[in-house]
């Protein structure tokens, strides 16, 4: 849900901001005890260009990415004061995504938008790295998390599918979800990246998520860094068994799918090396996610 402000002004989403979900709280007052979930939104803005960004315009597309979580977080915490947390309100976060300044009407950049507007926007490696870090964060906050929903499906802001008449292909972003879906069902574990460098913000260099079931443990990767590879090390006991990983990657950061390319991002099989009795070894290029699969000895 959106509404202008005023004429040319900037499109402000509803439930949006922490100020307006407080507002929404105390004005509901004793009613609040109606409410199962609050309802937020969060696009990610700022990272100026969809495919001509620079290195400043990379990394704060996925700082707002992880930003997210935060968003999450605080409005738990805002429920959790305004019921004495006595009542448990779901954070129904209705939609979220990359919204790129040349598919809307008014962009802190001046960037030309296109017309007509129809929220179509390209998808691009760097697109698909963002969902993985949000990813990351809503598993982290799944016990105040009702739902998440990307915004939005097909053809329009970032959208798993594009098609051009009866042909389709696949963005980075479905690429990063399909390598999401062994966490589907999966009990979430903490996953703490205790090495390496540091992006300027003082974020870990390494993004990291990891879950378990009887199938085994499952652990989603993504190295942030948007020049230079590193090293990962899974610490997981002697557990011994057998490890599997894809990885999604490109030459650039802004290579996209398209109807000349359709797989020039896509996942590929990644080299994973046993690391002595306690763990797993993989090596990460620049810009890229990866998921591996570690099977107790058991279920080979």
């Amino acid at each position: 849900m959106l509404r202008h402000v005023d004429p040319g002004a900037e499109l402000v989403a509803c439930g949006f901001d922490d100020a307006w979900n407080l507002e929404l709280v105390e004005t509901l007052g004793d009613k609040l005890k109606l409410v199962d979930h609050l309802s937020i939104h969060d696009y990610w803005f700022d990272g100026g260009p969809e495919t001509d960004f620079d290195d400043d315009g990379y990394h704060r597309l996925l700082a707002t990415a992880r930003g997210t979580e935060a968003f999450v977080a605080r409005t738990a915490a805002m429920l959790a004061e305004a019921t004495g947390d006595k009542r448990r309100i779901g954070v129904a976060l209705d939609e979220y995504g990359v919204w790129h300044p040349e598919a809307r009407p008014v962009n802190p950049y001046g960037i030309p938008f296109r017309t007509p507007i129809t929220y179509e926007q390209a998808n691009t490696l760097r697109d698909g790295l963002a969902i993985s870090l949000a990813l990351a964060g809503f598993h982290r906050q799944c016990n105040v998390l009702s739902m998440a929903n990307l915004a939005q499906v097909v053809n329009v802001l970032q959208a798993p599918v594009m098609t051009d008449g009866d042909r389709i292909w696949l963005t980075p972003t479905y690429h990063a979800l399909a390598m999401h879906t062994p966490h589907i069902g999966a009990t979430a574990l903490p996953a703490e990246v205790t090495a390496g460098d540091a992006l300027a913000d003082g974020s870990p260099v390494v993004s990291a998520t990891a879950s378990t079931t009887d199938r085994g443990l499952t652990v989603t990767l993504v190295n942030q860094h948007r020049t230079d590879g590193c090293e990962v090390t899974i610490a997981t006991g002697p557990s011994g068994g057998s490890a599997i990983a894809t990885i999604l990657t490109a030459e650039q950061p802004n290579s996209q799918n398209g109807l000349d390319a359709p797989d020039r991002v896509s996942p590929q099989p990644l080299t994973v090396s046993a690391d002595g009795s306690g763990g797993w070894r993989v090596e990460l290029p620049p810009h890229s996610l990866a998921t591996i699969t570690i099977a107790p000895t058991s279920s080979v």
